[in-house]
């Protein structure tokens, strides 16, 4: 599977879809096509009257495990609807199985929730509290005749279970008197059979198709210790006994699960049915979370936490909300991810491109910018004193997010800079450091590299670089290089720790396994790389919980865990970009020679997001979306910092125009086409594309506006006005003119009507020639063509 997010794949899984009740939410106008199936039930069940009072929804976790992201899911939907519609979510554990359940469980569940962003009130539930009332309710189907208590083990009933195409076969005691049933239930509740000796079956029917209707059984004998009762309870009663009935005695309306309990559904019916009056509960199914290289199973999650494969529930490669707290993904993050993916009908699998998107997106307008170089390389500046220290003002935030506010960052003669920003012999589109070629450091000075110094083993240990004092960012210097680099002081940086999280598997299923394989053989090996990174002074004394980016290298989040010991982590949260799609990939074979060149098919138009990775495809897709613009031009302004941030600033009502002149008019005009220091105010560029738009100015005049707004930086008005260059597009003014030209040369009119077409380009000119070329041409072809035509 892609990891990268293509255009349509991101417009699937963001819109509702009337196939699979996919969508997120309603629209503004509230258009049921726009609601997911849950909601239009919802509607349906209000506007019927099945629900008469509140909509109560509810959030029922088993207390055996941390809550990962899946359980997010189930979070987000479940307390987004009760807010939606005015009613509650009941938090309910349901606690039947004693033996895996535990406190630790419970407050971790009830902890992450919060941290998403939701409460329930005094809505906290426990299926331990309702043990007298189920077995009550137990006795009851006893008493009529629906339940009996079997003495069969455990393998017997399993014999007599039939399988899918053949029925099942009668336990020898499913026609046990009441009484005998009922007094044999009342001494299992009195601790008087060991484990297995007896178990409570529905009395349904053993040729269902469905076998979870073959008189499943409802409780058993399990004289182990509850973490909330003790050992009050000899006898628990099943998961699908407890989870409906539970569901009834809270006042649950709508029960909503995973699709693995459309089966189950049944029973929950049967149950319900024959137990409580209207109104009652009604379990409604929706696809479950398989997220691409994660495992979801409590089960094989606690597996990894045993065997020591991961540090504990909260490590930050796990799919826990503990682990991606810890990781530092936001809860904003984690719901956005929820609403992105909807709610269908059909299982599938996400891409985890997707989450990490969220995250990103997130994390854009709340992560600062500093620099931090993680694999260090020293640069000597050799025409700086050794003593030079010199502060340069650097912005946190780009232009585009709409914060203010800088820091001081020291520029000394030595500093460290990121070995893989040198190469020894670069490839041809390598514009980065390499011997006799120039980069300009962020928000400092364009530098040469003159020497390149090496150990006794031939590595690189050092570059020496000259400075040119006359390119300061900021200064108005007109040199520019193609290639600018983060760096950090040698003196006044600081050591730290960083943890370079990746994915903790290396196949986008980790249950898909061959024969003698498990899911443990899929492990990534690289998950996670510890590394001694050299940070800026500014972000040295953060405290925990801080979030940055760290400049061309990814998101990162100050460990809280880690801190409290004593230590001060980084943990990367996200790369900027998803380069695991291109690591994954294999170089393409290399075409054999031929001797003769041969035919060549048509060669198919390629996709201008093809080669994207996933934050250049989803900023790619945000860009069409929000201003309309084409694929190629979204695709080229998403790998483009400085060009996209001068077009958001410059788009105002005109940005398809903005893009398009950006893009084909003015960076060829610009030194090496770079736009990171514009000559003119991205407030000027949209005035002269509003004078072109608006027909004020032809093509060739805005042209001609252009180039003086580079050379002077004068507004495209005042270069208008100077120059007498205002386009006349009034059909009063120019027809006079147009009727004048067809009177002077009546032969070509005939010439014209007769069927030389191609006279149109002479009366043009003819009319332009009169008009000193101020004309609008567009306005004087529809004028020639009416009144010839």
């Amino acid at each position: 599977m892609a990891l990268d997010i293509n255009l349509e794949r991101f417009a699937a899984v963001c819109a509702a879809s009337s196939d699979n009740g996919a969508g997120s939410g309603a629209d503004p106008d509230g258009s049921r096509e726009s609601r997911h199936f849950i909601q239009q039930i919802i509607d349906d069940d209000l506007d019927t009257g099945r629900v008469k009072g509140d909509i109560v929804v509810r959030f029922p976790p088993e207390p055996n495990g941390y809550p990962h992201i899946g359980h997010a899911k189930a979070i987000v939907l479940n307390f987004s609807l009760a807010a939606e519609y005015g009613g509650r979510c009941h938090l309910r554990f349901d606690d039947t199985n004693p033996e895996t359940e535990d406190m630790e469980y419970v407050r971790a569940m009830k902890r992450d929730i919060q941290w998403l962003g939701f409460d329930w009130g005094d809505n906290e539930f426990y299926a331990s509290d309702y043990f007298e009332q189920l077995y009550d309710l137990a006795e009851r189907l006893i008493k009529n005749d629906l339940a009996y208590v079997d003495s069969q083990t455990g393998e017997e009933i399993r014999a007599t279970r039939g399988t899918v195409t053949q029925a099942g076969t009668n336990s020898p005691f499913r026609d046990r008197p009441t009484e005998e049933s009922l007094n044999l239930f009342r001494k299992m509740r009195e601790g008087a059979f060991d484990d297995g000796a007896h178990v409570l079956r529905a009395k349904i029917d053993m040729a269902s198709p469905n076998m979870l209707m073959r008189d499943p059984v409802l409780y058993r004998i399990k004289k182990a210790s509850h973490y909330r009762r003790g050992d009050e309870w000899p006898i628990y009663p099943l998961y699908d006994f407890a989870h409906p009935l539970s569901d009834a005695i809270e006042g649950i309306t709508h029960s909503l699960c995973t699709l693995e309990f459309d089966v189950h559904r049944p029973l929950y019916d049967w149950l319900v049915d024959h137990l409580f009056d209207a109104p009652r509960p009604h379990q409604y199914e929706s696809a479950r979370l398989n997220l691409d290289y994660t495992v979801m199973s409590k089960r094989k999650l606690l597996q990894l936490v045993k065997e020591g494969l991961v540090a504990g529930w909260d490590d930050p490669r796990m799919p826990t909300l503990s682990g991606m707290r810890r990781r530092g993904y936001t809860p904003a993050a984690i719901r956005r991810f929820c609403e992105l993916i909807g709610v269908a009908k059909a299982d599938n699998r996400v891409d985890v491109a997707l989450l990490e998107y969220a995250v990103r997106d997130d994390l854009n307008t709340k992560a600062p910018r500093v620099m931090c170089v993680l694999d260090p390389l020293k640069v000597v500046l050799t025409n700086l004193d050794e003593d030079h220290i010199e502060e340069l003002d650097s912005d946190y935030w780009p232009h585009d997010i709409g914060h203010e506010g800088s820091r001081m960052v020291p520029l000394t003669r030595e500093i460290w800079i990121e070995r893989s920003d040198f190469m020894e012999d670069p490839p041809k589109k390598f514009h980065r450091l390499s011997p006799g070629t120039e980069v300009r450091l962020r928000y400092g000075y364009i530098i040469r590299c003159d020497e390149v110094i090496k150990d006794d083993d031939g590595h690189v240990t050092e570059l020496r670089c000259s400075v040119d004092r006359d390119t300061r960012s900021g200064s108005g210097s007109s040199r520019r290089v193609k290639g600018t680099i983060h760096w950090v002081s040698a003196s006044k940086g600081v050591e730290v720790d960083v943890r370079l999280y990746d994915r903790l598997f290396n196949v986008p299923n980790p249950d898909d396994v061959e024969e003698g394989q498990t899911f443990l053989d899929h492990l990534n090996p690289e998950s996670l790389q510890e590394v001694k990174a050299i940070i800026e002074p500014s972000a040295a004394d953060d405290s925990p919980e801080t979030w940055y980016q760290f400049e061309r290298q990814g998101y990162f989040y100050l460990d809280p865990v880690a801190f409290e010991e004593g230590r001060r982590v980084w943990n990367r949260t996200v790369t900027l970009r998803d380069s695991w799609g291109k690591k994954q990939e294999s170089p393409a074979p290399a075409a054999p020679k031929k001797s003769k060149p041969k035919p060549q098919a048509p060669v198919e138009p390629t996709d201008p997001l093809e080669g994207l990775d996933s934050e250049e495809h989803s900023m790619a897709i945000e860009l069409q979306t929000l201003y309309a613009l084409s694929v190629e031009d979204a695709a080229f302004l998403a790998t483009r910092d400085d060009e996209r941030v001068f077009f958001k600033e410059a788009a105002g009502d005109h940005p398809v125009a903005v893009a398009n002149w950006l893009i084909h008019e003015l960076r060829p005009l610009l030194p090496d086409g770079g736009m990171e220091t514009p000559p003119f105010t991205p407030a000027h560029f949209n005035e002269l594309v509003g004078l072109h738009a608006d027909k004020t100015l032809s093509s060739r005049m805005a042209r001609e506006v252009l180039l003086e707004m580079i050379d002077s930086g004068d507004a495209p008005e005042a270069i208008v006005e100077r120059k007498g260059m205002r386009q006349i597009s009034d059909q009063d003014a120019l027809g006079g003119i147009v009727d004048e030209v067809l009177a002077a040369h009546p032969d070509r009119v005939e010439a014209y009507r007769g069927g030389k077409k191609g006279l149109i380009g002479f009366f043009m000119g003819q009319v332009m020639q009169k008009t000193g070329g101020s004309a609008n041409p567009q306005v004087v072809r529809e004028l020639l063509q009416g009144k010839l035509d």
